[in-house]
């Protein structure tokens, strides 16, 4: 008869167990291993600050001394900015038939940004560091013809001008046994510059009417890109209503006095910008009639600024012209060509704004001289409106758990201008005042494991931004019930129980205990005479 011990069936298991273990195991580290092989660690293409290139690894060859090449195609000459482009990444090594590759890109001025990648089949291609790396992914390694694969993939241009930016690509050759001794490591850089633009359309164009004399000035949306060169302004005109404008002069100033002209008759404008790329765009025609109107008022300035008010006072123009009524009128805009008056008839040298403000921004004002034959003289202010702080976090929910309170929140509606860089986090007990047991909480949840059972909490947060602490956000309460069985067994009292209620107990205790011996030995017993 075949007797069954303590230890042969856990050896059993035990073995089977191995066994299960390792053939999980195994396939798992050649998964591992296949996947270091095929799918390489990112920044390895060679650019500064990179780890080197793929020949780090594969370093049977010295780099770039095969057969093969890897190539970028597909680039501009110049660049234009905020463009999309296709290129093509093209690796070739005579025999090779698996492929892959890793793509960044680099700006000359490092103050400059250097655009994005992105994939245009996200089965063959992946990106990473936001868009600044680009390689093939563990799907995209085989090619159709052997020793050669390509693949297509997008480079969105930054969206100035103002770097040449530099590709550097690293790429492998390999065959399909898995030796890295086979494999072959190429590198390459492309080098673009930017496309050098004409000048911006002059925009905003502000016309002063004077005393037989129109000033003219005007601002550019964007600054002209110094590789085209020292920028000039021509400035066209007609003293007739109809047909076209003709060349009055070129200067290298944003503003220019049109003396010896005749009081309300009438006059036309516009404006281009020229550099070494050639003229570029018009302005808008605008046209001012001379006349004895107010000049400039004098001396503008905020004199006091905040996120809901800001006040500007100025000094009066030097001359009034003749007509009287004098007064003012006010405009204020997101940018000096994006102007719509606020106010008219402002007999004061001062005005409050309390409209809407854009916390964190910069809004322009200007404040023109009106008399009883027009508008004068303009004066101009750019006031930054500071940031606020943020609203309270929205959505504050807790989930009580045995010994912890975890909370979630969600960002609050209004930021202040600037973007939230952490939460703080408050907590009050049985009603005491909320004290601060948490900041520099970057996500948006925390979980509180300092605290006990059979306490009433409350918890509150606020969303921290440039500006400060915001408000808090409305208490939710959280409250831990004490465990069965968790309770202090020094608290247990047998003072309410009888001696004789004590001694029963006792009894049934020693009895029970008895007959728990006399079974276990009765079942000793009882397996002996089986094995015999």
């Amino acid at each position: 008869m075949l007797m069954s011990t303590p230890f042969n069936i856990p050896l059993r298991i035990r073995g089977r167990a191995t066994l299960v273990v390792l053939l999980m195991v195994v396939p798992l580290a050649f998964s591992l291993m296949a996947g270091a092989y095929v799918n390489h660690p990112f920044y390895r293409t060679g650019a500064p600050g990179d780890s080197g290139t793929c020949a780090d690894c594969h370093d049977d060859y010295d780099l770039n001394s095969g057969e093969g090449y890897i190539s970028i195609s597909g680039a501009p000459a110049k660049y234009e900015p905020a463009t999309t482009y296709t290129l093509k990444i093209t690796i070739y090594h005579p025999g090779q038939t698996r492929f892959g590759f890793e793509v960044t890109v680099v700006p000359e001025d490092s103050a400059s940004a250097a655009g994005s990648f992105a994939c245009i089949d996200t089965g063959m291609t992946m990106i990473s560091t936001g868009g600044k790396y680009i390689k093939s992914s563990q799907n995209g390694l085989e090619c159709e013809t052997v020793g050669m694969k390509s693949w297509d993939i997008r480079w969105n241009s930054p969206s100035s001008t103002m770097s040449s930016v530099t590709f550097y690509a690293a790429g492998i050759a390999a065959d399909n046994d898995n030796d890295e001794g086979d494999d072959w490591v190429y590198s390459t850089m492309l080098t673009v510059s930017p496309a050098p633009r004409t000048p911006a359309q002059p925009k905003g164009l502000i016309i002063e009417p004077g005393d037989g004399r129109i000033t003219l000035s005007w601002y550019l949306d964007t600054e002209p890109d110094p590789k085209g060169g020292p920028v000039s302004y021509n400035i066209y005109w007609s003293d007739s209503p109809t047909g076209g404008l003709s060349l009055l002069t070129t200067v290298i100033e944003r503003e220019y006095i049109h003396t010896g002209l005749v009081n309300r008759c009438s006059y036309r404008y516009q404006i281009s910008g020229v550099n070494s790329e050639g003229e570029g765009i018009l302005s808008n025609v605008v046209n001012s009639c001379p006349d004895l109107v107010p000049s400039r008022p004098r001396h503008l300035s905020p004199t006091s600024v905040t996120h809901d008010e800001v006040t500007l006072t100025w000094d009066v123009p030097d001359d009034w012209g003749v007509g009287g009524a004098n007064s003012y009128s006010i405009f204020r805009g997101p940018t000096p060509w994006e102007l719509e008056e606020i106010a008219k008839d402002v007999a004061n040298t001062y005005y409050a704004d309390n409209g809407t403000m854009v916390p964190n921004s910069t809004t322009h004002y200007q404040v023109r001289a009106v008399n009883a034959k027009g508008s004068g003289g303009v004066a101009t202010a750019s006031v930054y409106i500071p940031a606020t702080s943020p609203s309270f976090p929205l959505s504050l929910s807790v989930a009580v758990k045995t010994t912890s309170v975890e909370m979630s929140w969600e960002p609050p509606s209004d930021e202040g201008g600037d973007p939230v860089n952490e939460y703080r986090l408050y907590r009050s007990s049985d009603g005491k005042v909320p004290i601060l047991i948490r900041d520099h909480i970057i996500e948006t949840s925390y979980v509180d494991t300092d605290v006990m059972p059979d306490v009433d909490y409350e918890y509150t947060v606020a969303a921290v931004n440039g500006a400060g602490e915001g408000t808090l956000s409305t208490p939710v309460a959280a409250y831990i019930y004490p465990q069965p069985g968790a309770g202090d067994t020094e608290g247990v009292s047998f003072d309410g129980i009888p001696f004789s209620g004590l001694v029963a107990v006792g009894a049934v205790i020693i009895i029970g205990a008895l007959m728990v011996g006399r079974l276990g030995r009765a079942s000793s017993e009882a397996e002996r005479r089986e094995e015999e």
